[in-house]
């Protein structure tokens, strides 16, 4: 059996464990990830708090469909919240009309299958509003970031509706 010590020592490898268990399948730690760590720590804190979910339930990875930024595009952050009762996954990206107070939902595009923000979420209650199957009106109001998100497939309905104007457009 291993025994951590007490005092610095402890809390550096609680640290490490911690930082691991949100990205362990790319914990190379380096000093330069420093601000990516600490953005994605401070993310899961976020939406843990605001969801009313255990903080380890809550993983923020990159994302493999979205990049940000012109110059030196990145991955943007991924966050899996896995309910532990369930298993049911949930997915969220960063709403940067409002980052870390709101998510964007990612789910099942209904016109191509592709993983797309679906919902805007601040709240469980907001979640649950698009999680309920009864709720008739959950795909009325889908996010301008839906249309065009780039995981669409490109022959889907709904992947240029800026453009096109479809009529299921907020």
């Amino acid at each position: 059996m291993t025994t951590t010590p007490r005092g610095l020592v402890a809390r550096a490898i609680t640290d490490s464990r911690s930082r691991r268990s949100f990205w362990a399948a790319g914990f190379n730690y380096r000093p330069e990830d420093l601000p990516q760590w600490t953005r994605r720590i401070a993310t899961a804190d976020k939406i843990a708090k605001k969801l009313g979910v255990p903080l380890d339930t809550v993983e923020v990875i990159d994302d493999p469909d979205r990049t940000y930024g012109i110059s030196r595009p990145e991955s943007g952050d991924l966050i899996t919240i896995t309910d532990p009762a369930t298993s049911r996954v949930l997915r969220f990206v960063t709403d940067f009309t409002a980052p870390n107070q709101r998510w964007l939902l990612i789910d099942e595009c209904p016109g191509c299958g592709g993983i797309v923000p679906m919902a805007r979420v601040a709240t469980l209650a907001d979640a649950g509003d698009y999680l309920d199957p009864d709720n008739d009106a959950r795909f009325d109001d889908l996010p301008i970031e839906h249309h065009g998100d780039p995981a669409h497939r490109a022959d889907c309905s709904h992947h240029d509706c800026s453009r096109l104007g479809c009529a299921h457009h907020d």
